[in-house]
């Protein structure tokens, strides 16, 4: 926050002087976000990184060029972490100073590479045992190949651009070979969801699920969570086996790769985990995929029932949650903003109503954080919610 206000106030001639160190320059952007991923700190992704030697500092990082010589991503967490670090013990005058000049030594009165092991003293408190969800979430972020050692960008992307064209103009098995070829010289989960959504409008969800299931690129890291998601998903479509896909989903949701993911995958585990209702949700899916698209999104949505005669909180706020993001997709942030907090706020009344003690999960308080973050902005824009409202637009 000391470094925002610095910022914003111009300190010095900053911030119209820029920086050509990029572990500088990023490094302030990343310090300033609360959180790297929606779900963690720089700081405890630089202190597993370290701990699993995917980095052995930072003092490279900050040099000129040294910001691309590894994983941009890893890149990116190390300098925020340093960053923060220089903002907590010096201050952001002597932070606008180095960005400015470069000077580590004369600022500081301390060389980088001395900075440096501060930093990471500090960060040994955090390295603490590792199971194995805290091991594949580094390998996601960090274990992958530097932008100056990746397959010729210029030709994936015009091949994608290729492929998404096609797709757009409904040419779909045209589209599958060239999202084929991407995913082979490159990979990229992109490519393996267009092929996978070329199969689903061909009619063949079969062929898609075979495709997720033979893919050389499964067991990447970086494509964990999306596939899980996905193959979760087809499954549904395929075969209609719900409780195939919840351990689909629940093991991309238990991966916690970002809040996105996360999200997502909470919202599947415990919406349409716990129905029966296995056309509504190959409706849904369906709609999602842009393959039958359905007009009434609120019917869509709500006439899914749970299976149980006394479902979990979760179920409700699942619910809730896929039927504001269509409304935000519309661009109604003000609306779905109200509806959420109007539903959040009946689900909440139904339960203490009931004599319920409600004892959320450790998932769905994740969840419940990442929310009340997200609305906390929403508020910011739109005003304080009215506690007194009660929903004229969701079903009690």
């Amino acid at each position: 926050h000391e470094l925002a206000h610095a910022m914003l106030a111009g300190y010095g001639s900053f911030p119209f002087d820029i920086s050509w160190s990029t572990g500088l320059t990023e490094g302030a952007a990343v310090a300033i976000e609360d959180s790297y991923d929606g779900l963690r700190s720089a700081d405890e992704l630089s202190a597993r990184s370290l701990q699993m030697k995917l980095a052995n500092g930072v003092a490279g990082v900050m040099q000129p060029s040294g910001f691309l010589s590894s994983a941009p991503s890893l890149s990116y967490v190390l300098s925020g972490s340093f960053t923060n670090y220089l903002l907590d013990r010096y201050g952001a005058e002597k932070f606008l100073r180095v960005y400015k000049e470069r000077n580590f030594d004369a600022i500081y009165s301390e060389p980088l590479t001395k900075l440096e092991s501060d930093w990471k003293e500090k960060l040994a408190g955090m390295q603490t045992p590792m199971d194995h969800y805290d091991s594949l979430r580094i390998l996601y972020y960090f274990k992958r190949t530097s932008i100056l050692r990746e397959p010729c960008l210029r030709r994936i992307g015009k091949m994608i651009k290729r492929a998404d064209e096609a797709f757009l103009e409904k040419k779909y098995a045209l589209a599958d070979s060239l999202y084929a070829i991407v995913e082979r010289e490159s990979g990229r989960i992109k490519a393996i969801r267009g092929r996978v959504l070329c199969q689903l409008h061909l009619g063949k969800p079969d062929a898609a699920l075979v495709i997720l299931d033979t893919t050389s690129s499964a067991n990447e890291t970086s494509n964990l969570a999306a596939l899980h998601i996905l193959r979760g998903d087809v499954m549904v479509l395929a075969k209609g086996e719900i409780a195939k896909a919840t351990s689909e989903w629940n093991e991309a949701m238990r991966l916690e790769l970002g809040d996105g993911y996360f999200t997502a995958a909470f919202m599947r585990l415990s919406f349409f985990g716990e129905t029966e209702d296995v056309a509504g949700v190959q409706k849904i899916l369906k709609d999602l995929y842009g393959v039958e698209e359905a007009k009434d999104k609120y019917k869509l949505v709500f006439a899914i029932e749970p299976a149980l005669a006394q479902p979990s909180v979760s179920f409700y706020k699942a619910r809730l949650y896929l039927y504001v993001s269509y409304i935000e997709r519309t661009g109604k942030l003000s609306a779905a903003y109200r509806i959420w907090k109007e539903g959040e706020k009946a689900i909440y009344d139904y339960y203490s109503s009931l004599g319920n003690r409600i004892e959320p999960a450790p998932e769905e308080l994740l969840f419940d954080r990442l929310m009340a973050h997200k609305y906390s902005q929403y508020s910011e824009a739109f005003g304080a919610w009215d506690h007194s409202s009660r929903s004229t637009t969701l079903p009690p």
